[in-house]
């Protein structure tokens, strides 16, 4: 089926993509662009995208440094706690479907990165020959 396709109960039949970022105070006068880029990325393709609370440490961890908490968020997110330190941009066509999706996939980009070309879909990537049971893709 193709994204946004509908499946079981009219939901789409693939997985959620939700981007995930963070910025910290200091990086807010070029974060805004990116979040801006970022999130008109996700609106095209229906995917989400979601900013941590860098503030929350409850959320993002205190061991380290704060720009280093994205393993933190990450690990979060996928045990289902945190959505309340989130900032939502844009949220996907899964947000109606109450948990009836196929999973989700979370696609981390950090707050000094922006997505250039729109036409790849990030469920490409992750949908390749041979990625389909892998739980981590690390790209470079």
């Amino acid at each position: 089926r193709h994204v946004g396709e509908a499946g079981e109960g009219g939901c789409p039949s693939t997985p959620r993509v939700i981007l995930v970022s963070q910025a910290t105070p200091n990086i807010t006068d070029y974060s805004s662009w990116s979040f801006q880029i970022n999130r008109a990325y996700a609106v095209r393709h229906g995917f989400s995208f979601y900013v941590a609370n860098a503030s929350s440490t409850a959320f993002v961890g205190q061991e380290r440094d704060v720009r280093w908490s994205k393993v933190k968020i990450l690990q979060n997110l996928l045990a289902g706690k945190g959505q309340e330190h989130m900032q939502v941009l844009a949220e996907g066509p899964y947000a109606a479907c109450g948990g009836k999706q196929w999973g989700a996939v979370y696609a981390w980009i950090d707050a000094d990165a922006v997505v250039i070309n729109f036409d790849t879909s990030i469920r490409s990537i992750v949908g390749a020959q041979g990625r389909e049971d892998k739980d981590l893709i690390i790209g470079r």
